[in-house]
């Protein structure tokens, strides 16, 4: 029920509107008090009599009380009193006439009486019933004005046709959106709104809508008057018991173009993964830019090499213009300056801080993406009343991109170096040193043949090292050929508790004032290759050598849950700051506080877990010290 605004009155005179109704079938019943009194006769004698205006005021009094229950307003309760009483007045009137008449023939009144009060009363509840169809008709009256109200300024097109799809009515955004006159459509089919393909469609469109399922729900594309075509959203309802449907459609393109230009982006995204450079992936997010988003006015600002400025790296032609070399420091002050501090994207719709900078209107609006540690992506535009919200959101999404581009360009950079360093490392280890144990070994060969005792014992000596030293070359050279490949490794079931047991006997030999502390289940195989004892090794060596040996304890443990097996290397030294727990894993860096090396064992352990298709993290343990958890797949479960 539509809830309408009564006329203002008292609170005192509401009471009396709400209760009209039954305080006019409280009238009758006094009506029928009233009679009996003057007519001095018990009521039992006159039961028959008083039925009819005694179970009307009854009737009226609970009609009345229920209304107040109901969403009808105060001038909807009024209304149905108003017609009862108009009811109770006419018979007022016709009794009036009637008692006129009956004295001027002069017939006894007070027998009548009873009559009269039925009369009214018949004529009270006649009014009621009256003014009830009188207040549904009115509500169905306005409910009908408000439907229509909606149609005629709904946004979406609206239209009614018949079951040969003629038009019965349409609303103004539906001739809007087809290019079409009113008056052009009476009588016309909805076939003309589409295009030839989707016309012969409409058939089937059509038998759903007005079939078992009534209604159909989709995509086709609309045709204007001028012959130029749009997607549109259709749907289709049919109408209770009419041979007819509710056509709504709506213009989509600019939904479908957000949907194209995501699926550009998708595509960008892979062509940014094959940058191979910083540069590169900067030029090509700023002409995906200008060519797929259509803002000429874009760049990228990288972090200088001071920490302190973001300075270009790529930028649109227009822009170059517009911002030449500016460098924008690296404060809130600006807005680029915002976005990448705060790390949120910066929307300033209104006119850009920093136009007075460049030859940018002052009314431009910008778009200003953070792009993690690296930079900022910069979108302006003048004029046009500033960036919608799908296109921030499309900026964010290329910015998110370009962010992940420059994460993997960065660690390419890293790994050829890396692989620079090592293929540099190999070339000496494999021209210098192994050259030189090959010139020693000749002479100690000589030597071994002297006659003089000592000189042989030396010369065996000699060789024993140089066999030595030819080996550990060969298992350097095989790290390194592993950590300078590019392609995957060879994996095969290794026993990870032999591995232990065998480095821990040799640290033991080594080291033997550490204690030693193992929980190691014996057969506990996981997937690895030969250099899994040295990827340990190193572990444990780390903690041994970058601690007091005399006060360390080193706890190793070997689990395996499920398909998984875990290592547990830990020591109660000086632990690892909880700011380079990540970082002592890298090349550059190196292990626990008191490291002064390369670090190269640690960036060897990390490096083959990967290849091994585990990973390796960094944990304090309550003794204060590094515990390195290792999880690999365990070998039983391929």
């Amino acid at each position: 029920m539509q809830e309408r605004t009564g006329r203002p009155c008292t609170s005192q005179f509401a009471v009396l509107v709400d209760w009209a109704l039954a305080l006019v079938g409280a009238a009758v019943l006094g009506l029928v008090a009233g009679q009996l009194q003057l007519s001095g006769q018990p009521l039992g004698s006159k039961v028959l009599e008083v039925t009819v205006p005694f179970a009307i005021g009854t009737t009226l009094i609970a009609f009345g009380g229920w209304l107040t229950t109901t969403d009808y307003d105060s001038t909807d309760r009024f209304r149905i009193a108003a017609w009862a009483s108009a009811g109770l007045a006419v018979l007022v009137l016709l009794s009036v006439w009637e008692l006129f008449l009956l004295r001027i023939g002069d017939a006894a009144l007070i027998g009548y009486g009873y009559q009269l009060i039925t009369q009214l009363s018949l004529g009270t509840l006649a009014g009621a019933i009256v003014g009830y169809y009188d207040v549904l008709q009115q509500d169905l009256r306005e409910q009908a004005e408000l439907a229509q109200t909606a149609v005629e300024t709904s946004r979406d097109g609206i239209a009614i046709v018949d079951g040969d799809r003629t038009f019965v009515e349409v609303n103004r955004a539906f001739t809007d959106l087809f290019g079409l006159e009113t008056d052009a459509l009476e009588g016309g089919s909805l076939d003309r709104c589409f295009h030839t393909e989707d016309a012969d469609r409409l058939d089937e469109v059509m038998d759903t809508a007005l079939g078992v399922d009534g209604e159909w729900r989709g995509e086709l594309l609309g045709r204007r008057t001028d012959g130029t075509t749009f997607p549109i959203a259709l749907s289709v309802a049919s109408m209770a018991d009419r041979e007819m449907a509710v056509i709504v459609v709506r213009d989509i393109s600019e939904q479908k173009r957000y949907e194209n230009t995501i699926e550009s982006l998708h595509g960008v995204t892979r062509e940014l993964m094959s940058e191979e450079s910083e540069q590169d992936v900067c030029r090509n997010v700023v002409e995906t830019v200008e060519l797929l988003l259509n803002y000429e006015y874009a760049g990228i600002w990288l972090v200088d090499e001071s920490g302190e400025r973001l300075s270009p790296a790529a930028l649109t032609t227009p822009a170059a213009t517009a911002f030449g070399e500016v460098s924008i420091p690296l404060d809130e002050a600006s807005a680029m300056g915002t976005a990448f501090i705060q790390n949120r994207t910066v929307v300033e719709n209104d006119g850009c801080r920093f136009s007075h900078q460049t030859n940018l209107a002052s009314d431009s609006a910008v778009t200003l993406v953070p792009l993690g540690d690296y930079g900022v992506l910069g979108v302006a535009a003048e004029g046009g009343g500033g960036f919608a919200e799908e296109e921030v959101s499309m900026a964010n999404l290329l910015g998110a991109n370009a962010r992940v581009a420059l994460e993997r360009a960065e660690r390419e950079r890293t790994l050829e170096r890396q692989t620079e360093q090592l293929e540099f490392f190999n070339s000496i280890l494999r021209h210098d040193v192994l050259n030189g144990l090959t010139v020693i070994q000749t002479r100690a060969d000589v030597l071994s043949d002297h006659d003089d005792d000592h000189v042989r014992d030396m010369a065996t000596t000699i060789l024993a090292w140089c066999d030595d030293m030819s080996t550990i070359v060969s298992r350097v050279q095989r790290i390194i050929k592993t950590l300078a490949s590019e392609g995957d490794i060879n994996l095969e079931a290794v026993s990870v508790s032999r591995v232990l047991r065998e480095e821990l006997a040799t640290l033991r030999e080594t080291y033997p004032q550490v204690t030693y502390e193992t929980e190691i289940q014996d057969g506990v195989t996981v997937l690895a290759n030969e250099l899994l004892g040295e990827v340990v090794g190193n572990i444990l060596s780390n903690a041994i050598e970058h601690n007091d040996p005399a006060s360390l304890t080193l706890s190793v443990a070997v689990e395996r849950t499920g398909d998984t097996v875990t290592v547990r290397i830990a020591d109660d030294g000086q632990g690892i700051p909880d700011d380079r727990k990540e970082a002592v894993l890298r090349r550059e860096e190196s292990g626990h506080a008191k490291s002064s090396g390369s670090g190269f064992g640690l960036f060897f352990v990390d490096s083959m877990i990967q290849r091994y298709g585990g990973r390796v993290s960094i944990e304090d343990t309550p003794a204060g010290g590094a515990a390195f958890i290792i999880t690999l797949d365990a070998a039983g479960e391929h």
